[in-house]
């Protein structure tokens, strides 16, 4: 989800952490960020330089900033995967059913306008024809999905994450949704295992969140804890240029 939530935010002062990971070179992709905590997602790193082409290669970046350095983009293979699960979850749901009827397990499962029941909820559950892209530069992250016919414009949206204002989550359980907002009130709201496709987008993005928290980007606890910030020395950095500008 993107949009401008708010108006935009005057520039704040910009203080540099010899304490935190550097920046890197928008150009070089160096030094590159150590790998951030929380990371659940695949080990590859989800691209290859090597290969170029539309389907391929990197995704064009927002305009007016530095090339992609690493991206991850959704393939047929796993979207196929994700409705088959889909599938099998609703399928063992109407046999579970059926034993609470006093029926034997599966009796659901022998008619058939309850395939199509499940064969329609799978898809909406899954979305497997939906094909999404992300992508990150050395300060910026892109998201985007493939237009379909009946969008009329491109579904994407990007962030700067060294110029975060706000930095939220909201849920509980699996289902914590991060929201965050930059100064030009562009909005990133995804849940964490979604920005955790490619290790080096996760470890870029990490990074500038790191920087927007010890620069005093708005934080609640829920978004401390869901991205062990604790473990890091931005929360000290923060409070002691709290203090100073106090």
């Amino acid at each position: 989800m993107a949009g401008q939530h708010r108006r935009k935010t005057p520039q704040r002062t910009w203080h540099e952490f010899p304490q935190l990971p550097p920046r890197p070179n928008p150009d070089t992709d160096e030094p590159l960020p150590p790998h951030a905590p929380g990371y659940s997602g695949p080990d590859h790193p989800g691209n290859n330089p090597r290969l170029a082409g539309p389907m391929f290669g990197p995704p064009e970046p927002p305009p007016g900033t530095g090339p992609c350095l690493a991206w991850h983009r959704d393939d047929i293979t796993g979207n196929i995967r994700r409705y088959i699960v889909a599938l099998a979850i609703l399928a063992l749901g109407s046999s579970v059913l059926s034993l609470l009827r006093g029926d034997t397990f599966g009796d659901a499962l022998t008619y058939w306008p309850v395939w199509i029941v499940i064969v329609v909820f799978a898809y909406l559950m899954s979305d497997p024809l939906t094909f999404k892209t992300m992508s990150a530069g050395a300060d910026w992250l892109q998201w985007g999905t493939r237009k379909r016919w009946y969008h009329r414009t491109p579904r994407t949206g990007h962030i700067k994450f060294y110029d975060l204002v706000s930095i939220t989550a909201s849920g509980s359980g699996i289902t914590i949704y991060l929201r965050l907002e930059d100064t030009e009130g562009n909005v990133l709201h995804r849940m964490p295992h979604a920005l955790q496709q490619n290790r080096h987008i996760w470890d870029l993005l990490y990074n500038g969140i790191l920087h927007s928290v010890a620069n005093g980007a708005e934080i609640d606890n829920l978004a401390i804890k869901t991205l062990h910030l604790e473990e890091t020395q931005a929360l000290q950095l923060r409070r002691q240029i709290s203090t100073t500008d106090d």
